[in-house]
């Protein structure tokens, strides 16, 4: 759990590259749509995720 909490800003990143250069290489806009929601919501799930993780470690 703490490697993924070091490494949350690279998955950020990641993410935001991924949603800037999909529609680049994917010619069905679509497509692109649904690839851009899926990696919004790992993107999501892995803040709150790490924002819980964070809360746990405060209340210790």
């Amino acid at each position: 759990m703490e490697r993924l909490n070091r490494f949350r800003y690279l998955i950020i990143i990641v993410c935001m590259a991924v949603i800037w250069f999909s529609p680049m290489f994917v010619k069905n806009k679509t497509a692109a749509m649904v690839v851009t929601i899926i990696v919004m919501l790992i993107g999501l799930a892995v803040l709150v995720m790490s924002a819980m993780y964070r809360l746990k470690q405060q209340r210790k």
